[in-house]
């Protein structure tokens, strides 16, 4: 078995198909003429992805399945039928040490984020094709075919859901793939930006007819879905910077401020106060009321200190959402530069904690609002002083709690006790004793 890396990337490639057994090669130990006709799938990884052990062979035989054969249309100019490309589902990995406080708030958060949840995909449910995140396998004929002479030089750099809409991805929810979630703010805050400039840089396949790789133009070959989940993902990074512009017009600038603020509320709370319900009504029948309720509660409880952690950060959230997104523009645009400027994300960026002032260094927009949002609204609307005080308190300290989230954990040691000791004795005598007697 051997990896190449490649802009954070691990590529591990199968011949499972065209030779006898099970082979793992690396690219750079074939000769480049062989590598189109005699590799028959790849499977692309982040470079800080883990892939548990018979994964591979999993992979490989879900997408040598019959009912699974891509099958491409040359008018279409895209595959119409099966899949091209496998995207397991992910989940998230347990560091040596422990999750950190933010990522132990904001990992495993049910949404319809793509990138940071892939259990289930509306889209795979719906209508039969998921999206491409980047992790996965993909059958290499089918994939050079579908996506030759698509992408000009120097323009596409989040490729995954592009590549998806025109191979055809499918999501295999059964086979997991492990990652972690950054235990640093600005270190999500960076890898989030990266994933908006790349949503972005694709406004060329939401055209009529887009431009090619030899730099002609053709009719746009996507569907009606690939460009929905396109204009989806434009539509996420403009969630925060249109919140931020409603609060402050609901504060300063509507008639009936009161009503908006329920407005407000309830865009913030409706998705939570449905999760809350379901889980309520729907009680094992097995599970006892108390345990029950208990565990409802602390569903709720994350679920309610995850959007107060957003509405925390809401102005620094609405800031790197449009920088990124002027960036882009501007680079799209006018400079032409820089258009496939990517750092990778690595762990061990996590490891040298930012201090409190590089945070408030960081998000000093979110202190500027604050202090702004109280200044007006005691010029322009003093009776509601008393809800713009304690919102723009809470933007302004929102740097020190972040700081104090991103902490890195601390490894503990496991130290039984007394009481302990005997117990673990016992379930692990017990534990021996199952195997030696019903074990030959």
């Amino acid at each position: 078995m051997g990896y190449e890396r490649k802009r954070g990337k691990l590529a591990l490639l199968n011949s499972w198909l065209r030779h006898p057994g099970t082979q793992f090669v690396s690219v750079a130990d074939m000769p480049a003429n062989l590598l189109p006709g005699h590799i028959k799938y790849v499977i692309t990884l982040d470079s800080d992805t883990v892939l548990p052990r018979d994964t591979a062979h999993k992979l490989v035989a879900t997408m040598a399945h019959p009912l699974n054969t891509p099958e491409y249309d040359p008018v279409r100019q895209r595959v119409i039928k099966g899949f091209g490309i496998l995207q397991p589902g992910l989940a998230e990995e347990i560091p040596r040490n422990g999750q950190g406080r933010y990522a132990a708030m904001r990992s495993s958060i049910p949404g319809n984020n793509p990138y940071s949840m892939m259990s289930s995909d509306i889209y795979q449910d719906l209508f039969g094709e998921g999206s491409f995140v980047g992790k996965g396998i993909y059958d290499v004929d089918i994939f050079m075919q579908a996506t030759a002479n698509t992408c000009p030089e120097n323009l596409v750099l989040s490729h995954d859901l592009l590549e998806g809409c025109y191979a055809r991805s499918g999501l295999l929810s059964e086979v997991l793939l492990y990652e972690q979630y950054p235990n640093n703010y600005l270190s999500d805050v960076a890898r989030r930006s990266r994933w908006i400039r790349g949503d972005w840089q694709l406004l060329n396949w939401l055209k009529p007819r887009v431009r090619r790789a030899d730099g002609t133009r053709t009719r746009n070959p996507l569907t009606a879905l690939s460009y929905w989940k396109l204009l989806d993902n434009l539509r996420r990074s403009l969630v925060a910077p249109s919140l931020l512009v409603l609060l402050f017009f609901t504060l300063l600038g509507v008639p009936n401020p009161v009503y908006w603020l329920g407005v407000l509320s309830l865009i913030w709370l409706l998705p939570t106060i449905l999760c809350i319900t379901h889980d309520l009504l729907h009680k094992p029948l097995r599970r006892r009321l108390k345990p029950h309720l208990l565990l409802v509660g602390a569903g709720a409880l994350k679920r309610l200190s995850g959007i107060g952690l957003n509405f925390a950060i809401l102005p620094h959230e609405a800031g790197y959402s449009l920088k990124a997104i002027a960036v882009t523009l501007w680079r799209l645009g006018i400079s032409r530069r820089h258009l496939s400027q990517w750092v990778s994300h690595s762990l061990d960026s996590n490891q040298a904690g930012p201090t409190v002032a590089r945070f408030y260094q960081a998000m000093w927009l979110n202190v500027a609002c604050g202090v702004m949002l109280i200044i007006l609204t005691g010029q322009f609307a003093p009776q509601l002083l008393g809800i713009a005080l304690p919102i723009g308190l809470l933007w302004c300290v929102a740097p020190l709690l972040m700081s104090w989230l991103s902490r890195q954990p601390a490894r503990k040691v496991f130290s039984p006790n007394p009481e302990q000791k005997p117990l673990l004795r016992q379930t692990s005598r017990e534990i021996w004793a199952f195997f030696e007697t019903f074990a030959t």
